[in-house]
């Protein structure tokens, strides 16, 4: 930024008073994680980690080293390098993690208490690593900006952190709880999605393939995919440009678990199958900087990986081969005369400069899986939009030349864009997108939500299972699903959606007892009840207490949903006496007393 500045410097002439002073993004990513920051005066001149040295890289590994007690040691390349530097027997008491951020995505019943493991298969919570690194993140960030602004105070500063589209409503809560334990103000904090942040980064580029003179000028109509490729997921996603340079989701963002990471997990495979299993851990484990390196290495090789290359060649680290000498009693020469017909040929060493060498073939099956998936995404959503102009590619797997031209081979009639610096796309994109407002993108509904209710049974009608008498003796249907969103609806910022009313009548023995408002989701467009059949499950449970001198005879309560920016909120209003109840919803733990 260079010198020191007041707040006054950096507000410059802004007027917009909503307009924080600075921006701070923060991209956790599965294989690498950084973060980046502007100032309001010039919001597209972004700095990311590598200023004034705070990081190595833009965005580094995403390790985390914690000391014996549990607490933060170190992260990042420092992390591998302290690590590397232990003791065996040091090691046994310390705890590294590396690539956790896909147990969030992986996990099925995710909770405050979810816990991960370390490489040695030691449990830890899953919580603490994650807030973790985004305080060690975040504490980098006000000390490079107090280092140059004299009066910036944390309140100035509005936080952005970056998710795969493709995450649950769970995992946003378990990321947006984790930012605010690291100590990022709630107000302060906003999630964003991943590809949407990387499309507002690209919207220069689609400038040029339009031909517009601003972004404001950008044509209303243009429709266009932003393939979001990192190391843990792929989010692909469609928009629509519409009035103000405002965009539309065309098809609910998605993807999988095909980003860079399934090569490397191939490649994984390849070399137990080539040394073995116990080999391969023991140099994983034991020489963790020396199999990064290895790793890094094999990196760059994906990246410049073409059907034109004839051999891939890895330089081995002495370690893995003494390794494998010590358990198998081998060597490599030995080992590769042994290896199966599959690999007959397609494998070579010279001893020289300890390099392997591969097949181009070979190194092509290592994509298979991830460039399958990728391929296929991308053109179920093509199928879905119509005529689309234009693909753009972002994030770090996107760097690789092969899958690129995978891409380009089986997609047609579309106009292929690389953006420049696409592993940097989403946290720069996070940076422009908080000084924007929050209504910039309008979403489709990922499922339909509703309340339960209850109305008279219908015989022949109803399911059996789901009728209940009641104290006025008549019979009920306890669990009919009340819409509210439906599944792929256009939903915007802050909108509210019709409120639904129930009515409850209450004898002198309930009026003491708590009232429970469930919310349930379905993957279903439009389902009657609130069952497994219908693809229902609930996904909170509003607890209501009884006042001081219990409920009424009669009570009304209205039920509404709120859409946030990513995440839905619930607003509940007792018709009888006028109390309001509003929350966010709690999907890490169903049970929420209000």
């Amino acid at each position: 930024m260079g010198g020191n500045v007041s707040k006054e410097d950096i507000r410059g002439d802004t007027k917009e008073e909503e307009k924080p002073l600075v921006v701070v993004a923060i991209d956790f990513g599965t294989t690498y994680t950084g973060y980046a920051f502007s100032l309001v005066r010039s919001p597209t001149q972004i700095y990311t980690g590598k200023y004034k040295n705070k990081l190595v890289e833009d965005r580094e590994p995403t390790t985390v080293l914690l000391k014996p007690d549990g607490s933060f040691d170190s992260f990042g390349y420092r992390a591998i390098r302290n690590y590397g530097h232990l003791s065996k027997q040091e090691q046994q008491n310390y705890r590294f993690f590396k690539t956790f951020k896909m147990e969030l995505h992986n996990t099925t019943d995710l909770s405050h208490d979810t816990m991960i493991k370390d490489v040695r298969k030691r449990e830890f919570s899953a919580a603490k690593v994650f807030s973790y690194v985004i305080e060690y993140l975040k504490s980098l960030a006000v000390s490079v900006m107090r280092e140059d602004t004299t009066d910036l105070k944390e309140n100035d500063i509005q936080w952005m952190i970056s998710i795969p589209a493709i995450w649950s409503d769970s995992c946003r809560q378990f990321m947006r709880e984790a930012a605010t334990s690291a100590g990022i103000p709630e107000e302060k904090l906003r999630l964003v999605l991943e590809p949407e942040a990387a499309s507002m980064y690209c919207r220069e580029r689609l400038m040029v393939a339009t031909g517009a003179a601003s972004i404001d000028e950008l044509p209303i109509g243009y429709k266009y995919i932003l393939a979001d490729l990192g190391g843990g997921t792929a989010d692909i996603c469609a928009h629509e440009i519409i009035e103000r340079a405002k965009l539309r989701e065309l098809y609910k963002a998605s993807g999988g678990d095909f980003g860079g990471n399934k090569v490397d997990l191939e490649f994984y495979k390849f070399m137990i199958n080539l040394v073995g299993g116990p080999v391969w851990t023991i140099f994983q484990d034991d020489y963790m900087p020396l199999s990064f390196e290895f790793m890094k290495e094999f990196e760059a090789k994906k990246k410049t990986f073409t059907s034109d290359v004839q051999t891939v060649s890895l330089k081995l680290e002495n370690a893995l081969l003494e390794i494998l000498k010590t358990e198998t009693d081998e060597t490599l020469e030995e080992t590769l005369s042994q290896m199966t017909s599959r690999y007959k040929g397609k494998l070579s060493y010279k001893r020289v400069d300890q390099r392997l060498e591969i097949k181009g073939d070979i190194m092509a099956d290592f994509f298979k899986h991830s460039i399958d998936g990728v391929i296929s995404k991308i053109k179920e959503i093509l199928g879905e939009c119509g005529e689309v102009q234009t693909l753009l590619l972002v994030g770090g797997f996107a760097e690789s030349q092969y899958l690129r031209e995978r891409i380009q081979a089986k997609i047609k009639n579309v106009r292929i864009l690389l953006e420049q610096d696409a592993r940097l796309a989403v946290m720069k994109g996070a940076v422009l997108m908080g000084y924007k407002p929050r209504n910039i993108i309008e979403r489709r509904a990922w499922y339909t939500y509703g309340f339960s209710k209850v109305r008279l049974f219908q015989r022949g009608t109803d399911p059996e299972d789901l009728k209940v008498k009641k104290e006025d003796g008549k019979e009920y249907c306890d669990g009919l699903f009340d819409i509210q969103i439906k599944k792929g609806q256009i939903v915007k910022y802050d909108e509210m959606f019709p409120s639904s009313t129930i009515e409850l009548l209450k004898d002198q023995a309930s009026r003491k007892n708590t009232i429970t408002i469930e919310l349930w989701k379905s993957n279903r467009k439009t389902p009657r009840y609130c069952t497994e059949e219908e693809e229902c499950s609930r996904i909170a449970e509003i607890v209501m207490k009884p006042p001081p001198k219990g409920w009424p005879e009669r009570i009304r309560i209205e039920r509404q949903l709120v859409m946030g920016e990513t995440e839905l909120q619930i607003q509940i209003k007792n018709a009888t006496t006028g109390e309001k109840y509003e929350t966010r919803l709690d999907f890490l733990e169903v049970n929420k007393t209000l």
